[in-house]
């Protein structure tokens, strides 16, 4: 008992990715941090709306969903804004216990990081040169569920639509992996047809919202 505690201890406090997917482009977000604790976590995110700024981060992270794991234990720390004082950033979401087809998402972007960075790899070599590199390299690379397009033309497109995004979080080195459950998606013109959200496959999602789109005046 005393060995297992102090080798799961030890690959906490090694350096990790930590991987944000948004849900419906598929977007990857990574950010090394030292290690794998609630607190790096938090700073993680407080550096990322340092950088985006207060509003353009809430605007961008409507909810982010993540596993029960002890790394995310802070959900103030997570959803409370770092520049805006007791005001909130984002609405935190945990995953069920036990339900990978929750995650999927976060499945499939950590087996593309691994074609970089094979599992047990020693993050504090990797530069972050190479982690940027790696994210450019997904966001860029076509996907089936998206109709071969890539992630950044899809995200660009929703953005230019003021589309809210949710984003999904996790490690690039465990099991942890994780992803907004079903039926809380929610879409950026009030309208009953993406209610059902279980009901459709991302590619007619797509395919909604691009209708959707076409049809409004702006």
């Amino acid at each position: 008992m005393y060995t297992t505690t102090k080798k799961a201890k030890a690959v906490r406090l090694k350096p990790a990715l930590l991987v944000l997917t948004e849900r419906l482009s598929r977007k990857e977000l990574i950010i090394k941090m030292r290690d794998r604790t609630s607190a790096s976590v938090v700073r993680a995110l407080n550096r990322l709306e340092r950088s985006m700024g207060a509003k353009k981060f809430t605007d961008t992270f409507r909810t982010i969903t993540v596993d029960n794991g002890s790394e995310f234990a802070n959900v103030d720390g997570m959803e409370n804004s770092g520049l805006r004082k007791s005001e909130k950033r984002t609405k935190v979401y945990y995953c069920h216990a036990h339900h990978s087809w929750e995650r999927g998402s976060n499945e499939n972007a950590n087996r593309l990081i691994r074609r970089w960075f094979p599992k047990g790899t020693d993050f504090s070599k990797v530069t972050a040169a190479q982690i940027a590199a790696l994210q450019d390299w997904i966001n860029n690379y076509p996907r089936k569920v998206l109709n071969w397009s890539i992630s950044n033309t899809v995200f660009g497109k929703f953005t230019i639509a003021t589309q809210p995004f949710h984003f999904s979080m996790g490690f690039a080195v465990s099991p942890v992996f994780l992803q907004l459950r079903k039926g809380e998606r929610q879409s950026g013109y009030s309208c009953v047809c993406f209610v059902k959200y279980s009901q459709f496959t991302d590619t007619v999602l797509l395919h909604i919202a691009a209708a959707l789109r076409n049809s409004f005046v702006w």
